[in-house]
């Protein structure tokens, strides 16, 4: 009984560990931002003004320091 108790506990901690994802790395991977757009045809002027949207979005400072806080 103590056995199945003590992998239990173990499988749990195990369980938490990779559901939280470990300990916190000091550097996050960087957000990439995509969209599908035409390139061509009746609708590629409308998908250049969107274009600019979206780079002037991901560029725009907010007050923690950046996209998503610097990131």
């Amino acid at each position: 009984m103590k056995r199945k108790l003590s992998w239990l506990i173990l499988i749990f901690a195990f369980s938490l560990f990779f559901l939280y994802g470990g300990p916190a790395g000091a550097q996050q991977k960087p957000i990439v931002i995509g969209g599908s757009l035409p390139l061509t045809g009746v609708w590629a002027e409308t998908a250049k003004v969107i274009q600019r949207g979206y780079e002037f979005w991901s560029k725009k400072p907010t007050p923690k320091g950046g996209f998503l806080g610097g990131r």
